[in-house]
């Protein structure tokens, strides 16, 4: 859908939470990455002259672990490269209500891990703005999986960050009649701490 689909469909949304953390000690670091979303939109279709009530809701938790290097450590330049692996889980249901029809529920459970690769770079373009990017990719219990972030930052103090820019996943899975195939992009806004 649309960005401003993507607006509209907010009412359905009943939690979402994204983080990463890099942790550093001289040039190796850990890397976590933590994704979750809850939705659970309803619909209502007329039926023989009665409504159906259609209710959906979907879940997904993604978190993903890794280690890594710090090729290149620079006071204008920073490049980090790390592999580890991405958990993936979802939780999908479709239910029917409605005094014509026997309610039914169709629910699928589904879990998974890929292998991931990835890339950190920092560009600081003065002592208060910098340039970000990060990109993953990885395969294993998905066909592909990709992730990229770009974008700008501005340090409000030693320990504090704010940062926006634009992140484009990729990732398909298919398991019997089980299929996720989805393509998400959009705008990022957030901020960063130091410890």
């Amino acid at each position: 859908m649309s960005f401003s689909d993507s607006l509209s469909a907010l009412k359905d949304l009943d939690g979402a939470l994204m983080a990463t953390v890099f942790a550093k000690k001289d040039r190796l670091l850990l890397v976590a990455d933590l994704g979750w979303t809850r939705l659970s939109p309803t619909q209502s279709v007329p039926f023989n002259g009665d409504t159906l009530e259609l209710k959906f809701f979907s879940e997904t938790l993604t978190l993903m672990g890794a280690v890594g290097y710090r090729l290149v450590d620079d006071s204008g330049v920073f490049i980090d490269a790390f592999a580890g692996a991405k958990l993936w889980y979802m939780d999908n249901s479709a239910s029917v209500d409605a005094a014509v029809v026997t309610p039914n529920t169709v629910e699928r459970k589904e879990t998974w891990v890929d292998g991931v690769v990835g890339v950190h770079i920092t560009l600081n373009v003065t002592d208060d703005f910098f340039v970000d990017a990060m990109g993953t990719v990885g395969a294993g219990g998905s066909k592909f999986y990709g992730d990229t972030y770009g974008g700008v930052g501005y340090r409000i103090n030693e320990k504090w960050d704010v940062f926006g820019g634009y992140r484009a996943m990729r990732v398909k899975r298919e398991n019997g009649w089980f299929l996720y195939d989805v393509t998400q992009t959009g705008p990022v806004f957030g901020f960063a701490a130091k410890f």
